[in-house]
């Protein structure tokens, strides 16, 4: 044990631990994150979904876990609320999962972060700013162009389809 053990206080006065002594090590939680936004490439109408893994390395609980998103892009709607906050004890891990629409053609990335407090310590933990990854929304297969102007107003006249190929010009 520690009895007997001579230590100088901050006052820069020596003293003796008692018998009864104990030291309690420092504990505090300690989290970190991981996320993911599958899949990579959606239509127009789909669903994408972010998924937040947080796991509590410390030895406390983090209480009232929650999630910050940050979005760069106008290609994907977020849902009008962000999962709950939760408790996550110690060695344990919490998966957040977040359902996102494909709204319009274009890019989107997320970044992710979360938050709470430390259970023993009443202070706030998060994790780092996490990179989530980044969706493209394209258009659909074919999209309507301009009404057939000699038809009945039933058919199309044409449509734009997507290519992805190289176009050369010259000789």
């Amino acid at each position: 044990g520690l009895d007997g053990l001579e230590v100088l206080s901050p006052g820069g006065r020596s003293r003796t631990l008692p018998a009864a002594f104990t030291v309690v090590p420092g504990t505090s939680a300690a989290l970190d994150a991981g996320a993911t936004l599958v899949p990579g490439v959606v239509g127009v109408g789909q669903s994408v979904v972010l998924e937040v893994s947080v796991t509590n390395r410390g030895e406390t609980a983090a209480l009232a876990v929650a999630l910050d998103v940050t979005q760069i892009g106008n290609a994907i709607e977020p849902p009008a609320q962000l999962p709950a906050p939760v408790d996550v004890g110690p060695g344990a891990t919490h998966v957040f999962q977040v359902v996102y629409t494909a709204v319009s053609p274009g890019t989107a990335a997320i970044e992710v972060h979360a938050a709470g407090t430390d259970a023993a310590t009443g202070a706030p933990e998060q994790t780092a700013h996490v990179p989530a990854g980044t969706v493209i929304v394209q258009v659909s297969e074919a999209t309507r162009v301009l009404d057939d102007p000699f038809g009945p107003g039933t058919s199309f006249f044409s449509f734009v389809f997507g290519y992805g190929g190289d176009v050369f010009f010259g000789p």
